[in-house]
């Protein structure tokens, strides 16, 4: 019988989420310095650049602050996303609009917390699991857990700043799984993306549990529930 000792979460799109679409937040930024782009622009171009950027190069061994390489791997990605949706735009305001920015998403306020989450994280501690966060973002996410007020339900924060490795590696699962002191086989992994989420998890050995429309985060505590009697 295996006993189910914690349970990790993705971060965004599972426990938190954008205040407003960050297609818009770009397009007011931008609107404050006399230029007009369209959020649904700004979306698309965001996807499209996000979806094909390197990686951190911290999560490659590169030898630097792990801070700095995050702030200059998000300020070639918005300038990318400036020029995929207009080439013909010159920014000499660039510099500041990206501090503005990247300070903004940096704080509480940018987001909020799913729903059911803080009820989720509560009903996991409250039956004495474990609990987690196993998530690409980067070092901005423990203060905005602090600042949603979170931070008090989660034991382990595995960012790539703090373990070197991002998903799909299964040592950024392990990293969390050393610092709670369970097995791959005793813990959850709640995620949304089939690829970085479910089956990353699945390849390092944890039991993946998709967060979707008919199976909500509020779900969780009882599928755990489910799990838990199914091993027994």
């Amino acid at each position: 019988m295996v006993k189910i000792r914690a349970v990790l979460f993705d971060a965004h799109g599972v426990l938190l989420e954008a205040a407003e679409p960050v297609g818009e937040t770009y397009a007011r930024f931008l609107l404050q310095l006399g230029i007009k782009i369209p959020a649904w622009r700004i979306e698309d171009g965001l996807r499209r650049i996000l979806n094909n950027a390197p990686r951190v190069p911290y999560a490659l061994g590169t030898q630097g602050d792990p801070t700095e390489l995050e702030y200059a791997w998000w300020k070639d990605r918005v300038r990318e996303v400036i020029q995929a949706v207009d080439s013909t735009l010159v920014m000499d305001d660039f510099p500041r609009l990206f501090d503005r920015l990247f300070s903004h998403f940096g704080q509480a306020e940018a987001w909020s917390l799913c729903p059911s989450a803080l009820e989720t994280l509560a009903n996991l501690r409250g039956h004495h699991l474990k609990t987690g966060i196993v998530s690409n973002w980067d070092h901005r996410l423990i203060g905005v857990l602090k600042g949603l007020g979170i931070a008090g339900l989660i034991d382990i924060t595995a960012i790539p700043i703090r373990s070197g490795f991002a998903k799909p590696d299964p040592r950024a699962f392990a990293y969390a799984l050393e610092a709670l002191g369970v097995s791959a086989d005793q813990t959850l992994f709640v995620g949304h993306d089939p690829a970085l989420d479910e089956a990353a998890a699945r390849s390092a050995g944890l039991i993946p549990l998709m967060v979707e429309r008919s199976r909500p985060l509020s779900s969780i505590p009882t599928r755990v529930q489910e799990i838990a009697t199914l091993s027994a």
